[in-house]
């Protein structure tokens, strides 16, 4: 596509391969909205299976009196919770990479094609001046820190009632290592939500500031 944007005076070929572009760039988002509510379902549905595999390991192991399992059990929850924890990663990163799309590709598309000043979507920048950001973050980062206490006193519970055997050392070693990894897969969406959300108002603040001195 040429550097024009659209003119009334411009040729009629550059005019229909621009109206062309712009049909294209409004279908792929289109595209991408459908695909994350679609997403966005799915995640739905797998936190209700969670919900309910939680549900029948309670009703079978405390309808039945087997409290011999209580290590399988404490093991059990925690290995399910940092499941939960990482779908939900799952489906956030997935959000999280249509609007870094929509910011960083789609967004400077519009400007150029429409010959504007500004960006036309503001929302990146709308929500890092939002006055939801900190307790949304805060909120964040409690769920994270009050999941790994919950996890670790599930696992410590187990090390006391499962049986002195290798496997049980190996299960619980391998449920630790689970939760280090869920640990280290928030760690990253973390890193990514600073990327995406943050460094875009921190470097749009430092342009007004430098513009304005």
């Amino acid at each position: 596509m040429s550097e024009s944007t659209i003119d009334p005076e411009a040729n009629p070929s550059q005019m229909n391969r621009d109206e062309k572009y712009f049909e294209l760039l409004i279908s792929e988002k289109q595209h991408a909205d459908s695909a994350i509510v679609g997403y966005a379902s799915l995640h739905v549905k797998v936190f209700g299976f969670f919900g309910v595999g939680i549900t029948l390991l309670g009703w079978l192991f405390g309808e039945h009196g087997a409290t011999d399992n209580t290590g399988f059990v404490a093991v059990a929850f925690a290995v399910i919770s940092c499941g939960i924890i990482v779908h939900g990663v799952s489906t956030y990163a997935l959000t999280l990479g249509y609007v870094q799309w929509k910011n960083e590709i789609l967004n400077p598309a519009f400007q150029k094609l429409l010959d504007l000043r500004e960006p036309p979507l503001t929302a990146v920048l709308a929500w890092g001046h939002s006055e939801a950001r900190r307790p949304t973050t805060v909120s964040s980062f409690f769920l994270s820190i009050l999941h790994k206490c919950v996890a670790s006193s599930l696992l410590i519970v187990a090390a006391y009632s499962l049986p002195s055997r290798a496997w049980s050392v190996v299960l619980l070693v391998a449920a630790w290592c689970l939760m280090l990894l869920c640990a280290w897969v928030e760690i990253v969406s973390y890193r990514a939500i600073k990327r995406v959300l943050v460094q875009p108002v921190i470097e749009k603040t430092v342009w007004v500031r430098a513009g304005s001195t």
